[in-house]
């Protein structure tokens, strides 16, 4: 009894638990076996935590918050959202997902980009809310534009507008930023996490970039090459709030790279001797 309190407890803790999931793909040729992606990744995560993960290309990282959103399902192992299973594709889970291009309707005004979840729920103040979310992104006055006529960091503003007008508690977020350049990277990241900060999102954030690992996030996990396990996990003991340039001249900042970079050098060596052979 009291290990099944004790398992209670943990649940409601946790935003999100991957408990020991494992993921193949099958393989090009149907003659072959399937591709082993993920092995028995574990990984707790609180409520309210900001997570990034790092990993060489093509080891898996995409596939685990594919997980968390429902997309895929595990092999073996499970996944749990707020203590409960997940299993398949639920809006009502509370988890927002934001890919590396911005994947906005060219035939839709920005508002009604934005507007999109809040209108496949039904939402009567769908429009209201658009509004709101881009004026919180910094995009009053681009309401009514059209893909075309945004820049890129504009597209990726409107972008974290639409996942945010969903009212996740969970973001997930795969390279969001990794298409803009280094200055406007730095001005909506700065508007990204200014933010969360206010929300208290759980936030589960792929990205290659070691620099915007630790200047963003709470903890870095760092992946192994495919089929991908948890290498390490490091806390990023760096006080918030955090200026976003000032933190990439921190000592403890400047240590930590090199410290990533170290576990993952290795990783990246064996993931692209794997692709050559």
């Amino acid at each position: 009894m009291e290990k099944t309190m004790n398992a209670l407890n943990t649940a409601a803790v946790n935003a999100v638990e991957l408990r020991s999931v494992s993921h193949s793909f099958p393989s090009h040729d149907p003659s072959l076996p399937p591709v082993p992606v993920v092995n028995k990744v574990t990984l707790n995560v609180a409520k309210g935590e900001f997570i990034a993960i790092i990993g060489p290309s093509g080891c898996g990282k995409s596939t685990l918050l594919n997980m968390v959103a429902g997309i895929v399902k595990p092999d073996r192992g499970s996944v749990l959202v707020n203590g409960r299973p997940v299993d398949g594709i639920d809006p009502a889970r509370g988890v927002g997902y934001m890919f590396a291009n911005d994947s906005l309707f060219p035939w839709r005004t920005t508002w009604e980009n934005v507007a999109l979840g809040p209108e496949l729920r039904r939402d009567p103040a769908k429009k209201e809310k658009a509004f709101e979310m881009l004026r919180l992104v910094g995009l009053s006055g681009a309401e009514y534009k059209y893909r075309s006529q945004l820049s890129h960091g504009m597209r990726q503003r409107a972008s974290l507008a639409r996942t945010l007008a969903q009212d996740p508690d969970i973001l997930l977020l795969d390279e969001p930023f990794g298409a803009l350049d280094a200055q406007t990277k730095v001005l909506v990241e700065e508007e990204f996490m200014r933010i969360r900060d206010a929300r208290g999102s759980t936030v589960l954030f792929v990205t290659h970039d070691l620099t915007e690992a630790i200047t963003l996030a709470d903890k870095v996990v760092v992946m192994s090459a495919r089929p991908t396990y948890i290498k390490s996990e490091v806390v990023v003991s760096i006080e918030r709030p955090r200026s976003l340039v000032g933190t990439r001249f921190d000592k403890t900042a400047q240590e930590l790279y090199l410290n990533l970079w170290e576990e993952l050098r290795p990783e990246v060596t064996a993931q692209e001797l794997e692709k050559a052979s």
